[in-house]
């Protein structure tokens, strides 16, 4: 799958839109057009790719720089590439030193029933932000790897997966 069809599908999944000729309607273009966009025959316009992005519910700039770097070619080609790795591995770290900063309460304390009531919830609050912090690392860490791979690399299917 394409990293214009990974981002084609998130859109129509985050927007619950069925299928690709209502997103053609809903971009005001046709069918045909998002069929050469996810085959990689075309690619969709920086206006279109923002307007995507942000049905998708992602920051515009990141699918921007991803898809420039997969449409150019030769020095501009690896130009665009390096600065869609270097953003990836910025936006991990940045992801990771906020995880690891945020304010953590790891004290429970056990006493009469409505504490420890209190206590459960917390812990399962804390677990449910942990779960969704590692989600979104785990999302951004795929999407770079998956950039620096090149097309047709064996684990590439795996990780857009």
């Amino acid at each position: 799958m394409s990293i214009v069809a990974t981002l084609l599908d998130k859109a129509r999944s985050r927007k619950n839109i069925s299928s690709d000729n209502a997103l053609a309607q809903h971009l005001g273009t046709n069918r045909q057009v998002i069929s050469q966009w996810r085959h990689g025959d075309s690619y969709p316009s920086e206006d279109n790719i923002a307007e995507l992005a942000e049905m998708a519910g992602d920051d515009p700039v990141q699918w921007l720089v991803a898809i420039k770097a997969v449409r150019a070619d030769g020095k501009a080609g690896k130009a665009w590439a390096a600065l869609a790795k270097r953003l990836a591995a910025a936006a991990m770290v940045l992801f990771l030193a906020v995880g690891f900063t945020l304010p953590q309460r790891t004290e429970a304390s056990v006493g009469s029933g409505s504490n420890l009531d209190h206590s459960i919830h917390y812990a399962k609050l804390q677990m449910a932000r942990l779960s969704a912090f590692v989600g979104s690392a785990w999302h951004w860490l795929r999407l770079w790897i998956g950039s620096c791979l090149p097309a047709g690399s064996p684990g590439k299917d795996q990780l857009e997966a």
